[in-house]
């Protein structure tokens, strides 16, 4: 699912969020009912937003939306009441305009995977005309991410968004 680095583009940029399953989000048999996978993916692409400047509040800041316009999910094994969760967010470098996010979520106790995912999402203004070229905002992202000099922590952070 993750694109491979083609050696023009920069590498993919990663964060990887933490987030325990809540009682509410899980069924009588203590599984996590499918959609709640969407939210977590939702925690960890804003977290990574945050981290290199392409947040919610970066894109309205700029009169910009960016939103989902593909979804792609896959179930592995299921997420139950009190799991940990690692949610790894990977956002991969475009030559237009659009997002485009790949995720593995794993239990964080035995690092097996449950779910893999990718979303894609496109630049509107606030009229919703749909974004042709990149936003100045959004080339500065680019250019610093492009030299380099984009650091995203490593570290699993748990999700603020909780």
């Amino acid at each position: 699912m993750a694109k491979k680095p083609s050696g023009k583009h920069p590498a993919p940029l990663s964060h990887t969020t933490r987030v325990t399953v809540r009682f509410k989000e899980a069924d009588a048999l203590g599984i996590v009912w499918h959609g709640h996978y969407v939210t977590y993916l939702e925690d960890a692409r804003q977290a990574l937003g945050v981290a290199i400047g392409l947040s919610y509040e970066d894109f309205l800041a700029h009169d910009y939306f960016a939103p989902l316009v593909d979804l792609k999910l896959q179930y592995k094994a299921p997420a139950r009441y009190g799991d940990r969760l690692d949610v790894a967010a990977t956002m991969h470098y475009s030559e237009v305009p659009k997002l485009v996010t790949s995720y593995e979520i794993r239990r964080a106790k035995d690092g097996a995977l449950l779910a893999t995912a990718e979303t894609t999402q496109v630049l509107t203004t606030r009229k919703g005309e749909l974004v042709l070229n990149f936003p100045p905002f959004f080339d500065k992202v680019r250019e610093q991410w492009a030299l380099g000099a984009l650091k995203v922590s490593a570290k699993t952070q748990d999700s603020p968004y909780a």
